[in-house]
């Protein structure tokens, strides 16, 4: 019996900023005793590019606040126009 198995998630859901401007009570992100550094813009491309070989389906913005990184919405336009 040939068995089929995924080669990389369908689905992936990318914190792409710890920062945030508010102080959510229930969020996990204040917990953090230590901020993640977040990837610069090419990085951050260059991850999307990852994703595309890997054939990734769907891919949501999370974080902290996305909204707090001034790249934000030149990320979306690239994921949307690579991923589709």
């Amino acid at each position: 019996m040939n068995k089929t198995y995924l080669k990389a998630p369908n689905s992936i859901v990318w914190d792409v900023t710890s920062r945030c401007n508010l102080k959510c009570k229930h969020c996990y992100v204040e917990a953090e005793s230590q901020k993640t550094e977040e990837p610069s813009t090419e990085e951050a491309k260059a991850i999307i590019d990852q994703m595309k070989k890997a054939k990734v389906f769907t891919l949501s913005f999370s974080g902290g606040e996305p909204l707090l990184r001034d790249d934000l919405f030149e990320l979306l336009e690239y994921a949307t126009k690579s991923l589709v």
